[in-house]
């Protein structure tokens, strides 16, 4: 289902709602790019944020945590906000030079606003069926992170994004459902990363950003057959993936790839 009225930019955010056997848990997958576009969206989708239970970060680029402080003053009240401890870095990239990408907000203005942040590098429960990823093994030799930097110890340095982190969805009689905002650490090594954490529960969707939208043909030919070696049923993608890539997860998969837009309901 898809409504029109909306407005699109460079940017995610996906609300979540599972039902599970104590009820309906409400979870908000990052904020957008700006609070100017966020707001403009939830009024014409007529969604209120204000049985929201969570705030997930996938990490700390401003495309996906822009619209933190205005999601805040939608929900009106202290919310958790689960992240990587490392989601606050400084981060940049230089394209074609230096320009700052990290999130416009620190923590003490997010704290102000409501927000109440669980940094953990450990993964757990935090609702019926719903585990971040936490930090992600790098296995798959293929999926790089270039072009991104940070600031440690007093020194300027490439940035290998260990808060990236995906949301792990058990769906009953069906398997794992992988949310995942950019997949800085790539999409085979969050796939396998899932398969660690929930060994007998088989993949059955990935939805999100693959960040291939700068991969060359190799990457993206090697991402899509592993992706089907995994035996995945089902692939949503959006966001950083880019149109070759899409082009041929639609080839590989058919009705089982759906290409997501702003604005997209989905039932799973």
């Amino acid at each position: 289902m898809h409504k029109r009225g909306l407005l699109a930019q460079h940017g995610l955010s996906i609300f979540i709602e599972a039902m599970g056997e104590k009820g309906i848990t409400s979870v908000l997958m990052d904020t957008g790019s700006s609070p100017e576009v966020i707001a403009h969206n939830l009024e014409v989708m007529g969604l209120d944020l204000r049985r929201t239970d969570a705030i997930f970060l996938s990490h700390g680029h401003y495309d996906h945590c822009g619209g933190l402080l205005q999601v805040l003053k939608a929900i009106g009240r202290p919310v958790p906000i689960i992240a990587h401890p490392r989601a606050f870095d400084p981060k940049f990239v230089i394209k074609p030079s230096i320009r700052f990408v990290g999130s416009p907000f620190k923590i003490s203005e997010i704290e102000a606003a409501g927000g109440i942040p669980i940094l953990v590098y450990n993964p757990f429960q935090m609702a019926e069926g719903i585990i971040p990823s936490v930090e992600v093994k790098r296995e798959a030799e293929f999926e790089r992170i270039d072009g991104f930097w940070t600031i440690e110890d007093g020194r300027f340095m490439e940035d290998h994004m260990p808060d990236d982190q995906a949301l792990f969805l058990e769906l009953e009689n069906k398997g794992l459902v992988i949310l995942t905002g950019c997949a800085h650490s790539g999409i085979v090594n969050l796939a396998m990363h899932a398969k660690r954490l929930q060994t007998s529960k088989p993949i059955y969707a990935i939805i999100g950003g693959f960040h291939l939208s700068e991969a060359n043909d190799d990457r993206i030919a090697k991402t899509v057959e592993e992706i089907r070696r995994l035996n995945i049923q089902f692939v949503a993608p959006c966001h950083c993936t880019g149109i070759r890539a899409l082009s041929q997860l639609m080839e590989a998969f058919g009705n089982r790839c759906m290409a997501l837009r702003t604005g997209d309901v989905m039932s799973l």
